[in-house]
């Protein structure tokens, strides 16, 4: 049995979760031993082959350019080299942080644009791995506004554009990223976060922080630090955390 604890953060493209993650991690200096990873990984953090993976999926040839169910199998291959990494740092003792798991098979997996096979999610989930202690959803949240192809107040959307218009204007190693994603509309994003909310709403695991395109990012950091802060205490049987609020200005730096 491990002796860690397990974080995953999960949310739609450019709600802001890289940004979380840096923070929290941040923040988790003061604990201990922290092993941050994430899926698929890259050329810094995450399974040994998950740079190549990304480099295939999101840049050339990309998920739109290869046949249903190859995506499928890389993230699968890239998600089971990460378990075990994941399994090794908790039976060290440590808390691991993982950007993305499992959970994001499934939410994507609900669009068309993904292609992915049934066969592609009962595999994700026979080799689903080690359950997060704890798993963090950010939740794009808008404005309301009607949809054009319906009537009725009780069937207004939100307008949640915000988040994909952010994924699109990365820099740095992040640029172009999302070109070579099949899911880059709108839409798309919004029919992922659904899934993400139908599949993690009312498990004991599941935290949802809802944000707006207008919160500044000490507001969000507070909020689930509030989270991790809480699960680590539980976890640990009533053992007190205290935790600092990072520096978002440092972090950025």
């Amino acid at each position: 049995m491990y002796t860690g604890f397990f974080i995953s953060m999960e949310g739609i493209d450019g709600v802001g979760k890289s940004t979380q993650l840096n923070l929290l991690l941040k923040a988790l200096d003061t604990y201990g031993t922290v092993y941050f990873t994430k899926e698929p990984g890259d050329a810094r953090f995450g399974s040994n082959v998950g740079a190549g993976i990304r480099e295939i999926l999101f840049k050339k040839p990309g998920t739109a350019n290869v046949a249903p169910g190859v995506a499928d199998l890389l993230f699968l291959a890239d998600h089971v080299q990460n378990v075990s990494d994941v399994r090794k740092a908790l039976d060290r003792g440590e808390i691991v942080v993982s950007d993305r798991y499992a959970d994001s098979q499934f939410a994507y997996a609900s669009h068309p644009s993904k292609r992915a096979p049934a066969w592609a999610c009962r595999y994700f989930n026979e080799q689903f791995g080690v359950m997060p202690d704890l798993t963090i959803l950010l939740f794009a949240r808008g404005p309301l506004y009607p949809a054009l192809d319906m009537v009725g107040a009780d069937n207004d959307v939100e307008d949640i554009s915000w988040a994909l218009t952010r994924a699109q204007q990365r820099l740095g190693i992040e640029a172009g990223k999302q070109d070579g994603k099949a899911w880059n509309d709108i839409e798309a994003q919004r029919t992922i976060q659904d899934a993400y909310f139908s599949s993690l709403k009312g498990q004991n695991r599941t935290r949802i922080i809802p944000v707006f395109e207008d919160d500044s990012p000490e507001t969000i950091h507070a909020k689930i630090l509030d989270e991790v802060v809480l699960a680590l205490t539980t976890h640990n049987s009533g053992r007190q955390y205290t935790l600092p609020i990072a520096d978002v200005a440092a972090v950025a730096a």
